[in-house]
């Protein structure tokens, strides 16, 4: 799952952080492990200069081929003496690794009392984010009727959204009428291209001006109070796309300056981009999980063998002899972080060693990821020759404290397709969700047992802020994920650099601050253990906002309900007459029926802790070759 390098200036270092790398020589046996800290900090689109960053220890354990032998290296930014110096060097040099051990541990204890708030990097972009100006696919173009007012939600807030057609402008207002504050998702709207209130009749246009109030005259004045709050909205790709940021009463958005390919997100060239076609793995999902929890989810590769059973994700994992290579940058003033990894097998069945891997490395696809701030991750498998081979392109959107809306879809090159490909094409794509839903239920629920530990820490976080301001002291930047995570493996090496981002910027998010707290304060429900069924229903997070899945749905229960009373009745005819032909009729509509049944539960809630049971079962059968050390 992830993405490929982008335009603009970026600079590349290699798994956790700035140390150089360190070659170990053992009987001949070779084993490399480059760990690198970003030390720099983006000035402008093309500008980057390197300065200090906030203190951290990341301990990555090494597993000497051949040995077993488990060394512990100590990677922190700002080293000095040997190790520094070996860092200017174009080659890694040998070193000694406990000296540089006792080094770095020296330099880390004597910095651990550093005032957060001196660090730069992603934490300074982080800290000046603001998350009102950003544009948010909200929902696909295809889930959204025209003419059909939905609610949609953001950082706690609701909004209503119409497409409108015969080449207007999508209307979204603030879901809440300025008359008696009724939801205006219950309107309709009017052949004028109004949205009308259906409490009052209220109409608006889309800029937010109250067009219509029945009850008076038809050229009375209507005072600016009567306007409702009006954010942009275009449609683009394939998604309705919202700005947060309200327009100023009475002012349209203008659509003629905007500019897709500054304002949007995307980090594949427009040529790139017209050698691919989208497949039909369109899918969306509202979870009620933490935004943040499901970034961090989508940028580890280290999971999928074990909570997805899938070998695939071996690929984008980062190992010691292939270290995660991260660089930050900027695209159009956004924050980019980008992996890049060789896409060949690490610790799966199939995984290569020594020489083999490295020279399979050589001729491998390359693995991309990119997160794009604040909510797009990007997949990209590249061949050697740098084309793309395959794209997935997934977001994150904040909806509230504690839940977020999931967006992905995916594009394959055009021309001559492979049969796995053609088949998967001609699945319709109530089915396609089938599969991602029983994908996603896989690990769903273990990121919800991580909320309530994660929340409160942030919580926890914010209070102490908030006391330190009010007692005139200086507040340190929030430091949570490196509190609570234990950050280990190669792979791990985007994970720190994304939690240092999130770490910066959550307390500016709307709403943020005061939702949580008051959540954490009053024991509400995303600071509490999850639920299983509520967790995994896919019914309100999926079936019921998917046009197509529901509409599969109907059909699935109707024919059911058809077939159920032709089994009836051919079972009672039968039953008079001694007929095998109208028994075998009424046993035929049984089965179908009970078939249908069991298809439209699975747009329900549908994996049950038994279900997962047998999930993890298979892990023994994709780890059994792994040594007790490696595990």
């Amino acid at each position: 799952m992830w993405a490929s390098g982008s335009p603009g200036c970026s600079a590349q270092v290699s798994a956790a952080h700035m140390l150089p790398a360190v070659r170990l020589h053992t009987s001949g046996v070779r084993a490399q492990y480059a760990a690198s800290q970003p030390l720099h900090r983006l000035r402008g689109v093309q500008n980057l200069s390197y300065a200090h960053i906030d203190s951290q220890l990341i301990r990555s354990r090494l597993q000497l081929m051949g040995f077993g032998l488990a060394v512990q290296l100590a990677a922190h930014p700002g080293v000095t003496g040997a190790i520094a110096a070996s860092a200017k060097t174009a080659e890694p040099s040998t070193v000694d690794v406990d000296q540089a051990h006792r080094q770095l541990q020296e330099q880390f204890e004597g910095e651990t009392n550093r005032p957060a708030q001196t660090a730069v990097g992603v934490e300074g972009i982080g800290r000046d984010l603001d998350w009102r100006r950003e544009w948010y696919p909200i929902t696909f173009t295809a889930n959204l009727p025209e003419g059909v007012p939905t609610k949609i939600t953001l950082f706690d807030e609701d909004y209503v959204v119409v497409r409108r057609g015969g080449g207007q402008s999508p209307l979204a207002l603030v879901d809440r009428c300025p008359h008696r504050a009724a939801a205006l998702s219950q309107g309709v709207l009017t052949p004028q291209g109004l949205l009308q209130c259906a409490y009052h009749g209220w109409a608006f246009d889309e800029a937010g001006s109250c067009k219509n109030i029945p009850q008076l005259p038809p050229d009375a004045t209507l005072p600016k109070s009567t306007c409702a709050a009006a954010f942009p909205a275009v449609e683009h790709d394939g998604f309705l796309w919202l700005q947060p940021s309200p327009l100023p009463p009475g002012q349209p958005f203008d659509s003629s300056t905007f500019n897709p390919v500054k304002e949007l997100h995307g980090v594949l060239s427009e040529g790139e981009m017209q050698g691919l076609e989208w497949s039909n793995t369109q899918f969306m999902r509202d979870f009620p999980i933490d935004y943040s929890l499901l970034l961090e989810n989508l940028l580890d590769p280290d999971h999928g063998m074990y909570a997805h059973q899938t070998v695939a994700f071996d690929n984008h994992a980062g190992s010691v002899e292939h270290p995660m290579v991260v660089r930050e940058g900027r695209r159009h003033g956004r924050l980019t972080i980008t992996s890049d990894t060789p896409a060949v097998a690490k610790l799966g069945p199939k995984r290569l060693s020594g020489l083999e891997l490295t020279e399979a490395a050589e001729k491998a696809q390359k693995a991309t990821v990119v997160f794009e701030a604040p909510c797009q991750v990007n997949s990209i498998r590249r061949n050697s020759d740098g084309t793309v081979a395959s794209y997935q392109n997934f977001y994150a959107i904040p909806t509230g404290v504690g839940r977020c809306r999931f967006m992905l879809r995916g594009a394959s090159p055009k021309g001559p397709k492979k049969l796995v490909s053609r088949l998967f094409g001609l699945f319709p794509s109530w089915l396609v969700a089938k599969f991602i839903n029983r994908f996603l239920d896989q690990d769903s629920f273990l990121l919800a047992s991580q909320q309530p530990l994660v929340l409160k820490a942030e919580a926890q976080a914010m209070e102490k802020n908030q006391s330190s301001d009010s007692s005139g002291g200086n507040a340190r930047a929030q430091v949570v994920r490196r509190a609570a995570y234990n950050y280990q493996t190669p792979s791990d090496a985007l994970q720190v650099v994304v939690g240092r981002w999130l770490d910066a910027a959550l307390p500016n998010m709307p709403n943020r601050v005061h939702n949580l707290l008051a959540a954490y304060r009053s024991g509400g429900k995303a600071t509490q253990p999850p639920v299983r069924e509520e967790v995994l229903d896919r019914w309100t997070q999926h079936t019921l906002v998917t046009p197509a899945s529901m509409a599969a749905y109907a059909r699935f229960m109707r024919v059911r309900n058809i077939l159920g009373g032709i089994a009836v009745f051919s079972a009672a005819v039968a039953a008079g007459r001694l007929s095998v032909p109208i028994a075998a009729v009424a046993a035929v509509a049984t089965v179908v029926a009970m078939l249908c049944h069991s298809t439209a539960g699975t747009f329900r809630y549908a994996h049950s802790e038994e279900a997962s049971r047998k999930d993890l079962a298979r892990i023994a059968g994709l780890t059994k070759h792994l040594s007790p050390a490696s595990k």
